[in-house]
C-alpha cells in the first residue's frame, strides 16, 4: 500500500520510465517457433526489418522448421565489394541440415552441417526480390536441441545494404504466430496514456 503522495510519484515515474525504456526496445523483430512449419507452405512468419531474430527447437530427430522472409531492396553494391543477406545459425546442436529456398522455388543452399555457422548470399546475383524460406532439419538424434537464427543485411565498403522485412510484416503490423506482436506506437501510446493518467491524480491528492 501507498502512504504517501511522494511514494505515489514515484512508483508511477518508475512505471512510466519501464514504457519508456520498452518504447525504445521492445520490436516485435524475434518470433518463437510454432508447430507445424515443417514445410514452405506452413513456414512460420517472421516480423519487423533489417534485423530478425528466431529461437526454436528441433525435436523429435526426424523434425524440420521453415521460417520466411522477404527481401524487399536488392541494395547497392561499392564496386569494389558486395552486398549480402546474412543467416547466422547459432545455439545449434550437431548435424543438421540446412536450406535456403528462394523466390522461385530454388535452393541456393542445401548442406549438412555441424554447429552454428554463417549463411551469406547476394540477391542481386542470386534470388532477387521475394520471399524466401529457411529449413533446418533434424538428421540424427544428435540434432535434437534448441537453436537461434538471425537474419540481417551486410554491406562492405560504401555500398548499400539490402532490405529484409519479416514476412509477416509485409502490409502492417500482424500477429506473429497468432501471438500479438508488440509496436513501439502501442508502447509510445501507452506510456503517455499513464503519463496524463498520474498528473491528472496527483493534481486531486
Amino acid at each position: 500500500m501507498l502512504s504517501s503522495r511522494c511514494e505515489l510519484g514515484t512508483f508511477l515515474g518508475e512505471l512510466i520510465l519501464v514504457c519508456v525504456l520498452a518504447t525504445g526496445s521492445a520490436v516485435a523483430d524475434t518470433i518463437s517457433e510454432i508447430e507445424p512449419n515443417d514445410t514452405i507452405a506452413t513456414a512460420n512468419l517472421t516480423y519487423g526489418s533489417n534485423s530478425l531474430g528466431i529461437v526454436g527447437s528441433l525435436s523429435p530427430a526426424t523434425d524440420q522448421d521453415c521460417f520466411s522472409f522477404v527481401v524487399t531492396k536488392l541494395g547497392v553494391p561499392d564496386p569494389s565489394f558486395s552486398t549480402s543477406v546474412r543467416i547466422f545459425v547459432t545455439t545449434i546442436p550437431n548435424d543438421y541440415h540446412f536450406s535456403l529456398i528462394d523466390p522461385s522455388g530454388t535452393s541456393i543452399f542445401s548442406t549438412k552441417v555441424s554447429g552454428p555457422r554463417i549463411f551469406d548470399f547476394n540477391a542481386n546475383a542470386i534470388g532477387g526480390l521475394g520471399k524466401y524460406t529457411i529449413q533446418l532439419a533434424a538428421t540424427s538424434p544428435s540434432s535434437v536441441g534448441s537453436y537461434q537464427i538471425s537474419i540481417f543485411s551486410v554491406a562492405d565498403g560504401a555500398g548499400q545494404p539490402p532490405v529484409i522485412v519479416g514476412s509477416g510484416s509485409i502490409g502492417g503490423q500482424g500477429v506473429a504466430n497468432g501471438i500479438p506482436a508488440v509496436s513501439k506506437l502501442n508502447l509510445l501510446l501507452l506510456t503517455v496514456t499513464i503519463l496524463c493518467m498520474s498528473v491528472a491524480f496527483l493534481r486531486t491528492t
